[in-house]
């Protein structure tokens, strides 16, 4: 399961728990969290005017899965 990709609040107890503790323990994880959720809703909700901020913040993140917004432009 990529809990990353999750919403935090619809995860059962013990899994919020468990990756709000990976959070504070790998910020980058919570950082790759966040962008995640974002271009899901992008995505899904076809939500205009925010893949370009979104592809702004991937490219300048630390997460270097999301280097690709370099790329993509």
């Amino acid at each position: 399961m990529m809990l990353e990709t999750k919403d935090p609040e619809a995860l059962p107890p013990e899994q919020s728990r468990w990756l709000g503790e990976l959070r504070e323990r790998c910020p980058e994880l919570a950082q790759i969290q966040e962008l995640a959720g974002r271009f899901t809703k992008i995505v899904r909700e076809g939500v205009e005017g925010e893949l370009g901020a979104w592809m702004e913040d991937a490219e300048h993140s630390t997460g270097s899965q999301y280097h690709f917004g370099k790329s993509v432009r």
